[in-house]
């Protein structure tokens, strides 16, 4: 029959408890080398216990007293604990003892002391970086972070460079062989600097950047070789053979590329302050010209004569009022006029029944002893005038 599957957390736990339940592994000494060792701001101490064919066990230890130095050879003691979450193990320290130097730290030290010795740290020797590159070979993995963060900086101020990858792993014992090709590459192709670099790693991953033969060839290259291996605790002997280096691949890449940067920041700084002084000069001139404008304004006679047509025109108007009202006095005046003559008009009378004699002379007769009757008169009606003779009444 067969075995039911297990699921991840149940192997987990089930490991667990068989380190938990094995004495020896509650309480048990280890020897070794300590590497990479790192604090915490809570103060808790992380490091690598690496033996001697380059295997390493995890430690932690929560008691910030406990004095363990790096690149020494260390005997701690605790237990073994499991961290299920990602399937690894680690000791818990309780207590360490360091013995001597390592034998990985006597080695380097050794290696340091005989490149020394050979020049290769002299910073006379060193080869001036160029002021202005413009061919760049960079030697790393093409698909590491480095990469990105180096062509980043460099593509960044859209210099027009030549940039050149050489393809090379960083990390375990294939990589001396390849970045001492990729320097053999470089110093044979037109390039104006050598760019080592990789994204940062533990110390017993940046341990191929400690080996002679890198050494050799950085010192020997035609051309000057810059580092940027991103490590900030240790500085490798790469770094110390090369003509310039950086803790990080970001500064290598701006380390190469200074001397552009500088100039462009002293463009981009004069060309702010040249806008700065040009705006305040227009400004000022502006301000000049609105002064003589307004000083103009004040001393034109467009200013007087404008005044003059407004009093003219308010005069006009003030005329044209008094006129007016003139006018409609006398027409009214005239109309009560019209209206009295109408009372007293002769045709009115006519209307009644009245009627005029005139004689041949046009007097009006208006009593019967102006009549002369051997005369003729003349009688006015409304819509004629008849012509008559008075008899005289014998009576």
């Amino acid at each position: 029959m067969a075995m039911k599957p297990l699921k991840v957390n149940e192997v987990n736990s089930f490991i667990k408890k068989l380190i938990y339940s094995n004495p020896l592994l509650n309480n048990i000494s280890i020897v070794g080398e300590v590497v990479d060792l790192k604090k915490s701001f809570k103060n808790i101490i992380f490091f690598n216990l690496k033996g001697d064919n380059e295997e390493i066990i995890r430690c932690i230890c929560f008691d910030s007293s406990l004095e363990v130095e790096e690149g020494k050879e260390t005997v701690i003691s605790g237990k073994v604990d499991t961290y299920p979450q990602n399937s690894v193990y680690q000791i818990i320290v309780r207590k360490a003892e360091t013995l001597k130097d390592g034998e990985s730290y006597n080695k380097l030290e050794k290696l340091k002391e005989k490149l020394f010795k050979k020049g290769y740290f002299d910073p006379s020797k060193k080869k001036k970086l160029p002021k202005f590159p413009q061919n760049i070979g960079i030697i790393t993995s093409v698909n590491s972070a480095a990469v990105k963060d180096i062509l980043n900086v460099l593509n960044s101020y859209k210099l027009g460079l030549n940039i050149n990858i050489y393809d090379s792993g960083v990390q375990g014992s294939s990589a001396v062989d390849k970045i001492v090709k990729g320097i053999e590459y470089f110093n044979d192709r037109e390039v104006d600097v050598v760019l080592i670099s990789r994204g940062g790693g533990s110390k017993m991953d940046l341990e191929v950047f400690n080996d002679e033969r890198i050494a050799d060839y950085i010192y020997k290259s035609k051309k000057p070789v810059v580092c940027g291996i991103g490590h900030e605790i240790d500085t490798s002997i790469a770094d110390l053979t090369a003509d310039a280096y950086a803790i990080t691949p970001t500064g290598a890449a701006k380390l190469i590329i200074e001397n552009y940067i500088t100039y462009i920041d002293r463009i981009n700084f004069f060309k702010d302050k040249i806008i700065q002084k040009t705006e305040t000069l227009i400004q000022r001139k502006y301000n000049y010209v609105n002064l003589k404008r307004n000083k103009l304004l004040l001393l034109s006679p467009y200013k007087k004569i404008s005044s003059k047509i407004n009093y003219l025109d308010r005069l006009e108007n003030r005329m044209s009022t008094a006129v007016s009202e003139v006018v409609n006095e006398k027409n009214k005046r005239i109309e009560t006029l019209r209206y009295k003559l109408s009372k007293y008009d002769y045709k009115n009378i006519f209307n009644k029944g009245f009627v005029f004699i005139k004689d041949e002379n046009s007097n009006i007769i208006n009593s019967v002893e102006k009549i002369n009757y051997t005369d003729k008169y003349y009688v006015q009606f409304i819509d004629g005038i008849k012509t008559v003779v008075f008899i005289e009444d014998k009576e």
